[in-house]
């Protein structure tokens, strides 16, 4: 990948922070909002939602990759049995909220990472601290609001939320190179 492209890259890594961050505030109010308007469907539509978008990974690799390797697949199907034992755990809105957000965030950054060449240990190392250490910097952000606070079980529901969506990024989504 070009340099100019890893910069374009980096640059959507920094903006997607920048808006977790812009939107720590008024997160709460945004979660009661919906909550007070849909009421128990909300909970509802938050659960069903990392399954919605492994569907559509689903819909995705069968129909346009036309992969057709199994491992893509129990991968998909393995995420979805965690992200179903996670959500049994996750009480409020806002946690669920983190599973997709740093899910997200963790795909990214295990693919700026192997855009640089490196290796499949580190693509994840990096995936991980990452994730870590914003998710860190997130909840203690947090703590400056009174609407919110700083919880370690959030900072562990982040870091493994960005550790799924590495291995996501990594086993689905990735582009396999043809000399491999």
């Amino acid at each position: 990948m070009e340099i100019r492209n890893l910069h374009i890259g980096w640059s959507i890594i920094a903006l997607y922070v920048l808006l977790i961050f812009m939107t720590i505030a008024d997160v709460v109010r945004l979660m009661d909002f919906f909550q007070t308007f849909f009421g128990i469907k909300f909970n509802i539509f938050l659960n069903m939602l990392p399954f919605f978008a492994l569907v559509f990974l689903l819909g995705y690799i069968s129909l346009i990759r036309k992969e057709r390797r199994p491992f893509p697949y129990l991968l998909i199907i393995l995420i979805a049995i965690l992200c179903s034992l996670s959500m049994s755990f996750l009480y409020f809105p806002a946690e669920k909220v983190h599973l997709i957000e740093y899910g997200v965030l963790g795909g990214l950054l295990y693919w700026i990472t192997s855009q640089h060449k490196k290796s499949v240990a580190m693509c994840y190392f990096i995936a991980i601290i990452g994730s870590f250490i914003i998710g860190g910097a997130d909840e203690l952000f947090q703590s400056l609001f009174p609407s919110r606070v700083c919880d370690m079980r959030d900072i562990i529901i982040n870091n493994y939320s960005g550790l799924l969506g590495a291995i996501l990024y990594s086993g689905v989504l990735k582009r396999q190179r043809s000399d491999e």
